[in-house]
């Protein structure tokens, strides 16, 4: 590591992935992949009036449980009239009966049940029974929300120990997003509930609660101050929320509105060179930056925010961390008040709210941030690339084996860099960056391992094209 502080200013910092310990099992992404083409080609429910407090979105009081429901794995379903044991504030009439005789089983909705509509809700209530000889025995379930366009989705763990029937509400705001392509709320079109241990359950009705917040299922700088001072004792902080962003920092961080207004400079930047970035709106979630005193509490903090959506993460190695379109960092020890790590993962999380790349250390965020954040504080590029020219470089990975690697090293953040820089400039790639999306929408994956079919040029081309374009990069940086 020492090394690499030589190489590169200390302002350069890496983004780590956010690791949960549970994952969704290969079956569920399967599932999505075959049925999202039917989803999109069948009618969605009527919608509510805007009066009602609630919306049920099981079908259970429907006919034709299988018109409505699927299961996969192994797994039993029988839908049953409501039970007399059931209580008054049940308002369906049917229930649903399900035997998961192994994990990883799923029973899932085969109709689109949801729109655009969600973003007027603030949780999801499900009732459940368990029978009596469950006692003392814990069931693990998962709730799932699913996108029919690509197999992605929102998660969370509900683990369930009671018997009889009991109603569980969870917080839209800290479900969990996964998939090769961030989710957003605002594409949900459909719900699951699988086990991940064998059990046996009856489901009641399913509903939407409707908040007077704006897009409820987002966290909004309010929320995070909450949640900041719930589990961080001692530490105040001060928030700037406006249309575009949201910044949350300790009262140690100095000069928040210089640091607001650089961070609306790297927005700005990030729009002007990569627009094909901004075609799909985020619908109401905005990238956040949370920042709190010291390391400690930064570290402290990211197991926190796993723990509060049912997931696992551990402590951060790095100065800066960011996922599912949230940044955080700490005021640390510099004497200027704006950390140049605040951009990089400021811009991790307005990259993947909007192109909806997750900030996994990819070639593509990791070389959008460091352009960037060289744009607006010159941490190294120029002097790396000059460097490769000169002969001097440690370490060079061609151009192809960035595009096939999952993740970058600090290291090569300057050659990822190029990369972005000659795909966004160079006359012979235009429209390249939205064949990127396209590609990893039909792959699910960010990677490329097939340069010629998706960018439509040969291996040595793409070679010769981004070793000509450093030359290009060092004349303009060198201006």
């Amino acid at each position: 590591m020492k090394r690499l502080l030589r190489i590169f200013p200390l302002s350069v910092l890496t983004t780590l992935t956010f690791t949960q310990c549970e994952k969704a099992e290969e079956q569920v992404v399967k599932m999505v992949e075959e049925i999202a083409p039917k989803e999109a080609q069948i009618k969605k429910a009527e919608r509510v009036t805007e009066e009602s407090r609630s919306l049920r979105i099981d079908n259970f009081d429907s006919p034709g449980l299988s018109n409505f429901w699927r299961g996969q794995g192994d797994i039993q379903m029988e839908r049953k009239d409501r039970p007399s044991s059931a209580p008054s504030e049940m308002e369906g009439s049917h229930v649903v009966e399900l035997k998961a005789n192994s994990e990883s089983s799923i029973f899932y909705g085969q109709r689109a049940q949801l729109d655009s509509d969600i973003l007027n809700f603030g949780e999801v209530e499900l009732w459940i029974f368990r029978p009596e000889t469950a006692a003392e025995s814990e069931l693990v379930l998962e709730v799932g929300f699913h996108i029919e366009r690509f197999p992605s989705r929102l998660w969370r763990k509900l683990p369930v120990s009671h018997t009889g029937w009991k109603a569980y509400r969870l917080p839209l705001k800290w479900f969990r997003k996964e998939g090769a392509l961030t989710p957003s709320w605002f594409d949900v079109s459909f719900m699951s509930v699988s086990f991940r241990s064998a059990g046996e359950i009856e489901l009641g009705p399913i509903t939407l609660l409707r908040s007077e917040e704006a897009h409820a299922p987002y966290l909004d700088g309010a929320d995070w101050q909450a949640f900041l001072a719930e589990k961080i004792s001692n530490l105040k902080t001060k928030v700037v929320e406006n249309e575009g962003l949201i910044v949350v920092a300790g009262d140690q961080q100095e000069q928040l509105n210089e640091l607001v207004a650089k961070l609306n400079e790297a927005d700005k930047a990030v729009r002007e060179r990569f627009p094909t970035f901004f075609k799909t709106p985020t619908q109401g979630q905005k990238p956040a930056l949370i920042i709190t005193n010291d390391t400690e509490e930064y570290e402290k903090l990211i197991p926190l925010v796993a723990q509060a959506q049912m997931a696992s993460a551990s402590a951060p190695h790095a100065d800066g961390y960011s996922f599912d379109g949230y940044a955080f960092s700490s005021a640390g020890s510099e004497k200027t008040p704006i950390r140049p790590v605040f951009i990089h993962e400021y811009i991790h999380a307005l990259v993947e709210l909007h192109a909806r790349i997750p900030s996994r250390g990819g070639w593509l965020q990791e070389g959008v941030a460091f352009l960037i954040q060289d744009q607006l504080f010159s941490v190294g590029l120029k002097e790396s690339i000059q460097s490769y020219l000169n002969g001097d470089a440690p370490v060079y990975l061609s151009p192809i084996s960035l595009l096939g690697s999952e993740s970058v090293n600090l290291i090569s953040y300057w050659q990822a860099a190029a990369l972005i820089d000659m795909l966004a400039d160079h006359p012979s790639y235009e429209g390249s960056l939205d064949k990127v999306i396209a590609h990893s929408k039909e792959t699910s994956e960010v990677k490329i391992a097939d340069v010629e079919n998706v960018l439509g040029v040969s291996k040595e081309k793409f070679e010769a094209d981004y070793k000509a374009h450093l030359e290009v990069m060092l004349d303009k940086l060198s201006d």
